[in-house]
């Protein structure tokens, strides 16, 4: 998990003049190499993965990914789970498996130095279901409508905390696609002109509509224990504003909801409030958050993550644009998406020689792909053709998602 890394900057000392407002760059000066562990283990039948990586200073935007270690899960019965690794730093169990009820579960990981971590002994702490995901849409302060998806839950007596994540999918549609592209004619007739290009069918018409599957990376968690029924109601998990282009045609999201522990639950709440602070000057500084996994041999070392056992229940619904927002455009052109999409007009004069239109600036932004053929206007005040073009990423939907539809899409 990204926010991870959030708190593994545990000693920075900072020098600086009060009132300062000289600029400057924040080094790592006390760097410690600790071993990072993403272990979130459920009841759900399947091939279960467990994450192993190590810290990198500040300066680095790298992953150091920790390879060619032993994992297996053990449980009370002494029934083992063995995990080998499929990418480097991503484990994998050998077999499907799922976490049973009133029985307990210890990880065990042998780094390839010869290190060996054990985690406490974790049980499951109840099960929940969402009964509904909701989505209702307000206006905030600059009138603008914000779609909000909230969810219904209801939980067994053991069920007391909650962790949240989703993967939202959703459409994009190029909004000048063509099913033509323009080319360089192989043998221009005289004298050059607007023959110099010819209008081709595309070999491969499949650009047009892709898809885009983004997780969440914060925390979100509740707890109900508290509360004389173990209900959620209408809890918030995601907002979007109606000029957000994920929701411009057909919008998905997958809410996942975890039942954890209390010392599992204390573990995330406490990172997230560390991975929270923006401001590196308060008093709050980010800091080394103690899991439940520690060095056999050497208790003192440091090591970052949490063996988490939990029940996880998953819901996904569909929206079209039309349900989220309020008086919909229907233009494909008009609604948002990722870039502003502006079309360019490619003159070219029937004396022109081919010295000139080579040189031309819109030739050779075609010819290097960054501008796509959109269409031959039908009329021009000139007396002569022009090809219009647009941005690649305009026409061609794969700069930003795949063109490959997911097996649980539902149109």
């Amino acid at each position: 998990m990204k926010h991870y890394r959030t708190s593994i900057y545990y000693i920075l000392l900072i020098l600086i003049t009060i009132n300062c407002t000289e600029p400057f760059s924040l080094n790592t000066l006390n760097f410690e190499n600790i071993l990072v562990v993403e272990a979130s283990i459920t009841d759900e039948f399947k091939i279960q993965q467990i994450k192993l990586s190590r810290t990198t200073n500040i300066e680095s935007d790298d992953t150091k990914h920790e390879s060619d270690a032993t994992i297996f899960i053990i449980n009370n019965e002494n029934k083992k789970y063995n995990f080998i690794e499929e990418n480097k730093g991503i484990y994998k169990s050998v077999d499907k498996f799922s976490l049973e009820k009133d029985k307990s579960y210890t990880l065990k990981i042998k780094t390839s130095n010869g290190n060996t971590y054990t985690s406490s002994s974790e049980k499951l702490a109840g099960k929940a279901k969402i009964d509904k995901i909701i989505n209702t849409t307000e206006k905030n302060k600059f009138n603008e409508s914000i779609v909000k998806l909230m969810v219904n839950s209801t939980g067994d007596n053991e069920a007391k905390y909650y962790r949240y994540e989703y993967e939202e999918t959703y459409k994009i549609v190029a909004p000048y696609w063509s099913p033509n592209k323009l080319i360089v004619n192989p043998a221009p007739p005289k004298p050059i002109g607007y023959d110099f290009f010819i209008i081709v069918p595309k070999e491969n018409n499949n650009n047009r509509v892709c898809y885009k599957t983004v997780r969440s990376t914060s925390i979100q968690q509740i707890e109900t224990n508290s509360l004389v029924k173990n209900k959620i109601i209408e809890l918030p998990i995601r907002y979007i504003n109606e000029f957000n282009h994920i929701i411009s045609h057909r919008y998905s999201i997958l809410i996942k909801q975890y039942v954890q522990n209390f010392n599992a639950y204390n573990y995330f709440k406490t990172l997230k409030k560390l991975s929270n602070n923006e401001n590196v000057f308060t008093d709050t500084q980010k800091g080394f958050v103690k899991g439940n996994i520690e060095n056999e041999n050497s208790t003192n070392e440091k090591v970052i993550g949490y063996f988490e056992v939990s029940t996880v229940f998953k819901k996904r619904i569909f929206f079209d644009y039309s349900e989220l927002v309020t008086d919909p455009v229907s233009n494909d052109n008009s609604l948002p998406f990722p870039i502003i999409c502006k079309t360019f007009t490619y003159p070219l004069i029937l004396e022109d020689d081919e010295r000139k239109i080579r040189n031309n600036f819109y030739f050779n932004k075609l010819i290097n792909g960054s501008l796509t053929f959109y269409k031959k206007n039908e009329l021009d005040l000139t007396g002569n053709n022009r090809y219009v073009t647009v941005s690649k990423a305009c026409g061609d939907c794969t700069i930003f998602g795949s063109n490959i539809k997911p097996s649980f899409w539902i149109d």
